[in-house]
């Protein structure tokens, strides 16, 4: 990606290495959840528009409304950062408003202000959690929507198959 954008300026561009890259990496970061999300939501389109039976409908398009609820909340997990201005800071910054000094004074330790701080572990565990959850969902509605069908065994193992592997 550095590289890229360092062609794409004819390699005369001199780099601020942290800022530059972490905006790059930001940038990443939320095309990532954006791409993510929608391979999800396909994929459960796909599911959804195999049915005709409406109570699967219903139930179908519940699990769709989850997932985009749970890509716009990855998205915002990942994009609200400290600085609200420069959000693609997030090395060696500290967040001045993040703890009160006359509210909590005993909360000042340096040890639970840096707990406060570093919350970029914290913040990706939650969007693997959503990950998981959907993906498990996904494989669950196909899952679903192939026990009402009167067909045989071996077909929907295929079918049951081919899903499995979107799983984490």
């Amino acid at each position: 990606m550095a590289l890229w954008s360092s062609c794409q300026s004819g390699l005369r561009y001199r780099w601020e290495l942290p800022s530059d890259l972490q905006q790059l990496g930001y940038a990443t970061d939320l095309l990532y959840i954006i791409g993510l999300y929608l391979s999800k939501i396909s994929t459960q389109l796909l599911i959804t528009r195999l049915t005709m039976n409406s109570i699967q409908l219903i139930i179908l398009r519940s699990m769709l409304a989850c997932w985009t609820l749970f890509a716009v909340i990855s998205i915002f997990i990942v994009a609200l950062r400290c600085d609200l201005g420069q959000p693609w800071l997030q090395y060696g910054q500290e967040c001045p408003g993040l703890v009160r000094e006359n509210l909590f004074p005993e909360l000042l330790s340096s040890e639970v202000l840096r707990l406060l701080i570093c919350l970029q572990f914290a913040r990706w565990q939650v969007v693997a959690a959503f990950d998981i959850i959907s993906e498990v969902g996904i494989f669950g509605g196909a899952v679903y929507l192939l026990v009402g069908l009167s067909m045989a065994l071996a077909p929907k193992a295929k079918v049951s198959f081919a899903f499995a592997f979107r799983l984490p």
